[in-house]
């Protein structure tokens, strides 16, 4: 058995800026209509995790279940759940921080779910995995799952 958490690095959302791409209409609506409000209500329904990273690995946390999406006017890619929350680049240093203090643990990331992602976006998702976590010193595996939905 193996320690998981569901919308994983969404311990901390930006309830100043925008609603996230992929959000439903009505959470689109609630923001429009009661602004900042709205935005601190839909923060506190996205939220699933009340700890960091850091913290997740430290309580046993092997399993990570990522929503990762592009953000309007950024190059980053971004942790989403309703609203923006940290960079993918963040979350992976504080993952290859420890897989560098712990050669011997074994990390699932499980990315199911991309928003606002061209193929551009989706290689640069790719090669911040590659750079950062197979150039450490435990070997590192990546597999990666392609969905594929016919419409």
């Amino acid at each position: 058995m193996v320690a998981g958490t569901h919308d994983s690095f969404t311990f901390h959302l930006d309830e100043c800026g925008s609603v996230a791409t992929g959000a439903p209409g009505a959470v689109q609506g609630l923001a429009t209509v009661f602004g900042s409000l709205a935005k601190k209500i839909i923060s506190n329904w996205s939220k699933t995790q009340s700890l960091g990273v850091d913290a997740q690995l430290k309580a046993g946390v092997r399993y990570f279940d990522i929503r990762v999406s592009g953000r309007p006017g950024s190059s980053e890619l971004f942790i989403v759940h309703g609203l923006y929350g940290p960079t993918v680049e963040s979350c992976m240093e504080s993952l290859a921080t420890f897989l560098d203090e712990h050669c011997c643990e074994i990390v699932f990331l499980d990315f199911n779910h991309f928003y606002d992602m061209d193929s551009a976006a989706h290689d640069r998702l790719i090669k911040a995995l590659i750079d950062r976590l197979v150039s450490l010193s435990s070997a590192v595996y990546l597999v990666l799952t392609v969905k594929v939905s016919c419409v």
